[in-house]
């Protein structure tokens, strides 16, 4: 078996993931550009260091700790995308779990300028969330939330598909 060694950005992201989840904001901030752009769903993007640190500090207050459990991550020059099953351990001490993917785009001096996260936070303020899923190959759950047995979602042409869409959103905005 053939491994490889992690490159400068595998190292750089894994170093700003355990940044936040150890919830070090500070440390977090110094992965990004000074003007860096961070932007979660459909909400307004929130601009700059100053004001992605009191976001975040804002957020941090409404968990005890996150933790991401990477499941895949697919690199281009100006850009990486990350999925994981994240877990949010709540206030009161009971844990919800989410599914997310990261967009990182970077500038020419290895910064993260553009930080998109893709996440349905709902589980983490609703009094019972459902457990996380591994893969969303693998996500599927009865009314009852017994999962008998695991219902592919998508085929692997579909999910090679949505590859292929990222890749080229990822290239048209440098283009």
């Amino acid at each position: 078996m053939t491994t490889t060694a992690p490159s400068h950005r595998d190292t750089l992201l894994s170093d700003m993931f355990a940044a936040l989840d150890g919830g070090d904001v500070p440390a977090y901030l110094e992965f990004l550009s000074a003007d860096a752009s961070l932007r979660f769903g459909n909400n307004p993007p929130v601009i700059g260091r100053p004001a992605i640190k009191e976001s975040l500090d804002s957020f941090y207050k409404t968990f005890q700790r996150v933790r991401h459990n990477h499941i895949a991550t697919w690199t281009r020059p100006e850009g990486t995308a990350v999925e994981a099953d994240v877990t949010y351990l709540r206030l009161d001490g009971s844990e919800a779990h989410v599914h997310a993917v990261t967009i990182c785009r970077f500038n020419n001096r290895n910064e993260i300028d553009d930080y998109r996260i893709f996440v349905d936070l709902q589980p983490l303020f609703t009094a019972s969330a459902r457990p996380a899923v591994s893969s969303p190959l693998r996500a599927y759950q009865d009314p009852q939330g017994v999962d008998p047995q695991p219902r592919p979602l998508a085929t692997a042409a579909r999910v090679a598909s949505m590859f292929r869409h990222l890749e080229c959103g990822i290239r048209s905005r440098t283009e």
